[in-house]
């Protein structure tokens, strides 16, 4: 019933009942209201479903950012690349190392030969020896010529062996999904198809301060099945999507020359195949070992000159092996300085020469990183965020960039090293003087739909095996306290970059 202003705080009989009711003043009744609506917003609330909590306008305003520039970088990464020419040194290389690499397992072969042969001309020869004595004397050379026939046979065993072991290839290898990671996959995809390499079938995510892409192969290397690419979350919590994208044309430049990785293929197993056939034991070395156990004299001897001629074969694989890794050392760092040039041509010298820097850096922030959790008794002192941990020593610490500089400077070269030396590579690049098709300073997380989630379990992964599985996930520390608390430990200054 309403009731004209003029009569608030003024009393009346009720026409219905009689009873005396005030009129409350406007802004009682204003208060009263209030009350009434936040009472029915109570009782309501107990049987309605609450509404979604909403994210702060300004964490909106930054997803929407990082959306919209995200997709600015995806569209901007395409252009006119300038694809490198096959040099006439890379050229020579790969022929001079083919050629070197086929001859090693022929010179094996050639050996393996020669030592069957002699063990038949020993047998079908030597027999004599058993004939021309008489008395105890037959036992003894006979025991040496019988002996010479089981170590020929055991040497020549002993090298046919690595011949039939591990010419099968690599498992199937599971990934990110296309479909929830999708920008990420857009982004490697564009890359691929600039540089001219396969898109990759699969991307993983790994701790490590690195980058690589590998094919799973069979038939020795020369099946292609699924090409795989791994990048380290320390670079993606670390580089712009720029610089993220001249490591991924880096990797995919070593596929845009097909015939080349194949080659390359096939020198890896060959070279892994050399570690294995020297380094594995297996029955032949159990039958020495025990020759050389037992009581017999005569045994013990036999034992020990099969154990020599069995060296003097892993001796000999051992030198091949040698020669294989300085030849595809040779191969491979002219490989590197070729897959540079599609780096540089996509980024540009100068944002190579930056990367190859912060590459650096990050590789001396993740060795720092890895001791301090390996030496840790407690998971309290540890961030929950391993790679952002690295990403910001890397940043942060004026110890770990000083030390990175040492590391350019003072690089040593090697023959049998797969890659050269930075400081030679960042000198290349400059001679290049590339200006690039694509500088986004974007931070590369973002390409990830959540890297923090990443991020922090593949953290948690590697606590749980450093700790046995005992991780008390409340007791670790926020990753910029646990970076502040770390750096006033060693007693380093920030940088303030």
């Amino acid at each position: 019933m309403a009731v004209a202003d003029r009569h608030a705080g003024k009393s009346f009989p009720c026409p219905e009942c009689g009873t005396s009711l005030k009129v409350p003043k406007p802004k009682q009744a204003a208060v009263a209201a209030k009350q009434r609506v936040q009472a029915t917003a109570a009782t309501s609330s107990l049987d309605t479903p609450s509404a979604p909590p909403r994210l702060p306008p300004s964490r909106i305003s930054r997803k929407a950012e990082n959306r919209k520039s995200l997709d600015s970088t995806l569209q901007s990464l395409s252009g006119e690349f300038p694809r490198p020419r096959i040099s006439l040194g890379y050229r020579l290389t790969a022929l001079v190392v083919a050629t070197g690499m086929l001859l090693l397992p022929l010179l094996y072969l050639a050996l393996i030969a020669a030592v069957g042969w002699a063990t038949y001309w020993h047998a079908s020869t030597n027999w004599y020896w058993v004939t021309q004595v008489r008395g105890r004397g037959v036992m003894i050379v006979g025991v040496f010529y019988l002996g010479g026939i089981l170590i020929g046979a055991l040497w020549t065993l002993s090298m046919l062996k690595p011949l039939f072991r591990n010419w099968g290839g690599t498992g199937k290898q599971e990934g990110l999904s296309r479909v929830k990671e999708r920008h990420l996959y857009e982004f490697a995809d564009r890359i691929a198809q600039l540089v001219g390499s396969p898109k990759p079938d699969v991307i993983s995510l790994s701790v490590d301060a690195n980058a690589s892409a590998s094919f799973q192969t069979g038939m020795f290397g020369l099946e292609r099945k699924q090409f795989c690419l791994t990048i380290g979350l320390p670079l993606l919590a670390g580089l712009t999507s720029a610089q993220l994208a001249g490591v991924i044309a880096h990797e995919f430049g070593h596929f845009s020359q097909a015939r080349g990785m194949l080659l390359f293929r096939v020198i890896l197993r060959i070279n892994n195949w050399f570690g294995e056939a020297i380094y594995q034991r297996d029955w032949v070395d159990a039958v020495i070992e025990q020759m050389g156990e037992t009581e017999e004299w005569t045994i013990q001897i036999l034992g020990f000159i099969a154990w020599c001629a069995v060296g003097i074969g892993r001796g000999v694989l051992w030198c091949l092996m040698i020669v294989g890794l300085a030849l595809s050392g040779t191969l491979s760092r002219q490989m590197e300085y070729d897959a540079d040039q599609y780096e540089c041509g996509l980024v540009g010298s100068d944002i190579y020469t930056r990367t190859s820097e912060q590459f650096m850096e990050l590789t001396v922030a993740y060795a720092i990183a890895s001791e301090f959790i390996l030496t840790s008794h407690s998971a309290s002192y540890l961030p929950n965020n391993f790679p952002s941990f690295v990403a910001g020593l890397a940043e942060k610490s004026a110890k770990v960039k000083k030390k990175a500089r040492k590391l350019i400077r003072d690089e040593p070269r090697s023959w049998f090293a797969s890659h050269p030396v930075v400081r030679d590579r960042i000198a290349a690049a400059e001679r290049l003087d590339r200006p690039g098709i694509f500088h986004s300073k974007l931070a590369a997380k973002h390409l990830l739909k959540d890297y923090k989630k990443h991020a922090e379990g593949l953290t948690l992964l590697i606590y749980a095996v450093h700790f046995d599985g005992n991780v008390d996930t409340d007791s670790l520390r926020r990753t910029p306290e646990a970076l502040e608390a770390y750096l006033a430990t060693i007693g380093t200054s920030a940088t303030g970059h």
